[in-house]
């Protein structure tokens, strides 16, 4: 990956004056009439550092895998039959880079990893289910209200496939009743068992559609106003199970993504789409580089992530 030092440095410049601002007695709050400034700097420079291009090249022979950009908007395409997913977890104070290293030593076959579920300083805000258990050491608060998910279930042959759904169940609950909690964008079949689940999230698209609204009064995921039009991580199926993982640039509402997500010409046929973690979270690792920088230059993304398999 080449980079050139002026644009570093001046990167670096920037994010250095934001802190100094901080510094200098103003509280976040006060600061948040410059996050729409900082964020353009910041994404400008990591399209600078991360070309997507070339990383595309180095995917010539895994045709399955598609990178997508469009305006306002970069992720990958998998395709259902030559990738699986899972979640993945951890407990440190790392960011998704750091997370997709070290879940490459236990599988060297992972190609790629979208930040996870929104979280507090100790805890993931929605149920995770990782090989069938609860992770340990994984400390997790569940909503009262209903909120998404994207899980895979196993069927009798070992062969996996992604669902998107909703739930208000605890990992524990779900896992005693064996999935009678969820609903589902797919039908399930009875010789299927759930193997991952990470969720949290809410609705963007269902059945084709646009009903994010829902996001907002029935599953009362309220955001500040300063941070509706903040980065979205979103996760996407279309009518062949292929799956996106995406993020979508700040200044774009949840609105704005469901119109793009049922555009055709820029998606082809998406059925069903969620959004996790996003805003200064988002982020998206591809062979081992970013393909979405973060923003503001650290890797927040914290204790979850999914990754992406070759089968």
């Amino acid at each position: 990956m080449k980079i050139r030092n002026y644009k570093l440095s001046f990167f670096v410049l920037a994010n250095f004056v934001l802190f100094s601002s901080i510094l200098i007695g103003r509280t976040p709050k006060q600061l948040d009439f410059l996050k729409p400034a900082v964020r353009d700097l910041c994404e400008s420079f990591g399209n600078l550092l991360v070309h997507g291009e070339e990383l595309a090249e180095n995917n010539n022979s895994q045709s399955d895998l598609r990178i997508i950009k469009i305006p306002g908007a970069t992720g990958i395409y998998l395709a259902s039959n030559s990738f699986q997913i899972t979640p993945y977890t951890w407990t440190s104070q790392n960011g998704l880079l750091q997370a997709y290293y070290d879940f490459q030593k236990e599988n060297n076959h992972v190609l790629a990893a979208i930040n996870g579920t929104f979280f507090s300083p100790t805890h993931l805000l929605g149920p995770i289910i990782v090989n069938g258990l609860s992770p340990a050491g994984i400390k997790q608060l569940i909503s009262k209200h209903s909120r998404c998910f994207i899980a895979v279930y196993e069927n009798s042959d070992t062969k996996t496939r992604w669902v998107l759904g909703e739930t208000s169940a605890s990992s524990r609950k779900i896992l005693s009743n064996q999935g009678k909690d969820l609903v589902f964008n797919r039908f399930i079949n009875s010789n299927e068992k759930l193997l991952h689940l990470i969720g949290g999230g809410g609705w963007i698209i269902r059945n084709g559609k646009n009903v994010h609204l829902e996001s907002y009064t029935r599953q009362k995921l309220n955001f500040r106003k300063v941070d509706q039009d903040n980065r979205h991580s979103v996760i996407a199926m279309d009518k062949s199970d292929g799956l996106y993982l995406m993020v979508f640039d700040h200044g774009q509402n949840l609105n704005a993504v469901a119109e793009k997500l049922l555009n055709k010409d820029l998606f082809s046929g998406v059925t069903d789409a969620i959004f996790l973690d996003g805003g200064s979270s988002s982020a998206i690792v591809l062979n081992g580089n970013y393909l979405v920088q973060p923003l503001y230059f650290f890797d927040k993304s914290r204790f979850s992530a999914l990754m992406a398999i070759k089968r």
